[in-house]
């Protein structure tokens, strides 16, 4: 009896950790034309934000922007990062339930 439920416990632990490789496999989908345009965006204004002089009003506007677009996506169920990342570690993803 032990040794059917240790060969059943085996069994669905190969067929779990098999569903987790194929969906590691399959990579991460493709965010649809609209979120995608939003993504671009939002890196292009983050790019701008961190990159320019902090005492040139241009700074301040594409980081105000880029807020703005975080913001839409969020509506759209898009999180940027994990709670613990560091930001260097941080990205887009579709928020979790």
């Amino acid at each position: 009896m032990k040794r059917n439920a240790f060969i059943l416990s085996l069994l669905a632990t190969l067929l779990f950790c098999g569903l987790c490789l194929s969906q590691a496999q399959a990579g991460p989908t493709h965010p649809p034309k609209e979120i995608a345009g939003l993504l671009a965006l939002w890196d292009k204004l983050n790019d701008r934000c961190r990159g320019g002089s902090g005492d040139d009003q241009k700074t301040w506007d594409a980081c105000d922007e880029r807020e703005r677009t975080g913001d839409q996506l969020k509506a759209r169920g898009w999180c940027y990062g994990e709670p613990g990342q560091f930001g260097y570690q941080m990205e887009w993803h579709k928020c979790k339930p």
